[in-house]
C-alpha cells in the first residue's frame, strides 16, 4: 500500500512537473520557522522540491508531506504515518508578504491540518548559524558566546525571545537600544533566538554557546 501511495504521488507530480512548465515555484528550496497564533514558536519547515520537511531544532529534518505549487495554489498530501487519509489532499491558496507565508483553506478533509496551517505563520529564514530579514541593523554577538549574549540595535522597542532546542523559551525580554544577556546559567549547545517589534518578528537566528 505504502508503495503504491509513492507511486500515485510521484506521479501526479511528475504530471504536474510538466504542466506547469518553466513557471516560477516560491516555495521551492525555502526554509521557514513557524510560529502558532499566540506568536509562539512551533517548528521549523523545509520546502526541498516537493517534499516538505520538519524538525524541532533547525538542524535534523524529516519528510511529512509531498506538496505541489503553481501561481499561488498549494496542494499537499502527507506521508505515512499521518492522521490524514492517503486520499485526503489538501487545497490551498497562499501568499508571502515582508517575508511571511501565510495559507488559506480552499477544502482539506484532513481537520488537523487544515487547523494547523490555518491558524499558524511562518517566517522567512536563511540557513546557517544566523538568518536576518529587512532589519539589518539589529546585531546578534558574539556568536560562538559564552556568558554574555548581547543584543545590539537602534534606539526601537523589541521583544527578544530565546529558546532551547525543544522550542522552550529561556528568555523573554522587553528592551530598548542595546541589551545583554547573562547566559552563564545555560549549558553549552545550539540555542534559538527571535527578536520582535510593533509589525512582527524583524529577525531570528541560530547562536552556539561554547
Amino acid at each position: 500500500m505504502k508503495k503504491i501511495r509513492r507511486c500515485c504521488i510521484a506521479f501526479a507530480l511528475f504530471l504536474f512537473s510538466i504542466n506547469t512548465g518553466r513557471a516560477q515555484l516560491l516555495l521551492s528550496n525555502t526554509y521557514w520557522i513557524d510560529y502558532d497564533s499566540s506568536n509562539v514558536f512551533s517548528f521549523y519547515w523545509h520546502f526541498d522540491n516537493n517534499t516538505l520537511s520538519g524538525c524541532i531544532d533547525g538542524i535534523t529534518y524529516s519528510p511529512t508531506s509531498g506538496y505541489i505549487e503553481y501561481g499561488s495554489s498549494f496542494l499537499i498530501v502527507d506521508i505515512a504515518p499521518s492522521t490524514c487519509s492517503a486520499t485526503d489532499t489538501g487545497h490551498y491558496t497562499f501568499s508571502i508578504q515582508n517575508d511571511t507565508l501565510r495559507f488559506t483553506i480552499a477544502a482539506d478533509a484532513c481537520t488537523p491540518r487544515s487547523g494547523y496551517l490555518s491558524s499558524h505563520y511562518f517566517v522567512a529564514q536563511i540557513t546557517g548559524l544566523e538568518s536576518e530579514h529587512s532589519f539589518s541593523t539589529l546585531q546578534v554577538h558574539p556568536n560562538p558566546f559564552n556568558d554574555q549574549l548581547n543584543f545590539t540595535s537602534a534606539n526601537e522597542p523589541l521583544q527578544i525571545r530565546l529558546y532551547d532546542i525543544t522550542g522552550r523559551i529561556i528568555f523573554n525580554q522587553s528592551v530598548q537600544g542595546s541589551k545583554s544577556l547573562n547566559t552563564s546559567q545555560l549549558a553549552k549547545g545550539i540555542y534559538f533566538y527571535d527578536v520582535r517589534n510593533d509589525r512582527g518578528v524583524i529577525k531570528q537566528g541560530k547562536v552556539v554557546k561554547e
